[in-house]
């Protein structure tokens, strides 16, 4: 997240000012948004162990034991296990926490990682295992935390080691640490934490050759510094033996975030690398004063957007930070921290318009490729609509949304069978069949061509 918001007023309109200089771009057929190869996109969602805080006031990312009960409640109920289907969730992204894990050196406690590995096995999800961060035993009298030194690195290596060989192809994925460019998250020295990436990847490949292993997992914006910090973990060699690039890449305009995904593809391709992108953190909170607040009858359509445009620019995972709020509005003061707003639902599980949007796409995209060289738009649509296609076979789906929210669309598609569109009613709070294209919100339109498809 951002650096800065919890203290004074002045530097969050520093930040506001930062943000708002940033550019957008205007064609989404722009070079930007064809890179050489695209791969079928896939969904996820972040901290699975406070997923269903039915009676739990703590909201950790890593479940404790009561955390556990209450997971192991929401998968032994059918209509909680239908959600994650409904929701179109395949990937679980969680804290495999050191300290939890090793509390003290050399004693191990896994009941709390065992059961949610087995429960994505059981649910034909694939988890993404966050080793993250130290352990308090690791600093002995010393008072400092996230900060592994060349002395200590042997620990953390072994925990990885640790969790590799007890986890291994049971996993999706495993990612090293949690956005190393902000201070929150790591306090050490740059080449340290190089170092530990470096070692960690030759660790887990050894262990678990066939895991993908993302790095990274940065803070993707000019204000914290992601791109510069990840051309130094390029320079000091950092990303090789990888498999993914991993970032967070949240800001005030979803446009100018997609540039800088885009733009990464071509830093990697540039630098030698193939490795795949992977959002393992993006969202909009609902309250509080974040500068990228999306307020909730804007959450559909900017949740549309920025799933479409993540994937066009280069990423094919994209993993939702997070599914339930964790306050409730009934005890809310007069301002609710941005932090607990994030959820594609309430605490109560309530659906927001983001939750409707996020499952319309995950529904309709997962395991499609972007193929934007099959899709043609003629006349004035080429300036008046923002439109993205996926194929998969002959299955295809259209994203459009019109650059001008209060003109409706008056669209012909060409080379498209059995055609269904699918937008949003504000007044129903929820996706709906419609006839024709309308421009307040963003549609997807869905049907069976395997060949050029043409909007006229």
């Amino acid at each position: 997240m951002y650096p800065g918001l919890k203290g004074s007023l002045p530097g969050i309109f520093l930040l506001l000012l930062l943000l708002g200089s940033c550019r957008s771009f205007t064609d989404s057929r722009s070079a930007h948004f064809n890179p050489e190869e695209h791969y079928p996109v896939q969904f996820g969602i972040c901290q699975v162990g406070s997923m269903w805080p039915e009676d739990n006031g703590s909201f950790r990312s890593s479940p404790s034991a009561y955390e556990t009960g209450i997971w192991r409640h929401y998968q032994e109920t059918p209509l909680k296990l239908e959600l994650f289907d409904q929701m179109g969730i395949q990937w679980w992204r969680s804290d495999f926490s050191w300290r939890h894990l090793e509390p003290m050196e050399g004693h191990w406690s896994f009941q709390r990682y065992d059961w949610l590995v087995e429960a994505a096995a059981e649910n034909n999800k694939k988890v993404l295992a966050l080793l993250v961060y130290d352990t308090p035993w690791l600093y002995g009298e010393e008072n400092r935390s996230r900060d592994i030194r060349a002395g200590e690195l042997e620990h953390y290596l072994n925990y990885a080691r640790t969790m590799a060989e007890r986890y291994g192809d049971r996993l999706g994925g495993f990612e090293i640490w949690n956005e190393p460019n902000f201070g929150r998250f790591w306090n050490g020295r740059d080449e340290d934490f190089f170092t530990l990436t470096k070692e960690t990847v030759r660790v887990l490949k050894e262990a678990a050759p066939h895991v993908p292993v993302a790095v990274g997992a940065l803070s993707y914006h000019p204000v914290t510094g992601g791109k510069s910090f990840l051309k130094k973990m390029i320079e000091a060699g950092a990303l090789e033996g990888a498999d993914a690039v991993s970032i967070h890449p949240y800001g005030a305009s979803i446009e100018t975030a997609a540039r800088r995904v885009a733009e990464l593809r071509t830093l990697l391709r540039d630098s030698g690398y193939d490795h795949r992108i992977w959002i393992t953190e993006m969202g909009f909170p609902t309250t509080g004063l974040y500068p990228h607040r999306v307020e909730l009858e804007d959450h559909y359509a900017s949740t549309i957007e920025a799933l479409t445009l993540m994937y066009a620019a280069g990423a094919d995972l994209i993993t939702w930070y997070k599914l339930l709020d964790s306050y409730n509005p009934e005890e809310a003061g007069l301002i609710v921290h941005s932090e607990r707003s994030f959820g594609l639902m309430s605490r109560k599980k309530e659906w927001k318009p983001g939750a409707h949007a996020y499952a319309l796409l995950a529904r309709e995209l997962q395991g499609k490729t972007y193929t934007p060289d099959d899709l043609i738009i003629e006349g004035d649509w080429k300036n008046s609509v923002k439109a993205f296609l996926f194929k998969e076979g002959d299955e295809t789906a259209i994203v459009l949304w019109s650059r001008n929210p209060d003109r409706d669309f008056h669209l012909r598609v060409e080379g498209l069978n059995e055609m269904t569109i699918t937008g949003y009613d504000p007044l129903l709070q929820q996706t709906a069949a419609v006839e024709q294209i309308p421009g307040d919100y963003p549609v997807v339109i869905t049907g069976t061509g395997g060949g050029i498809i043409t909007l006229k």
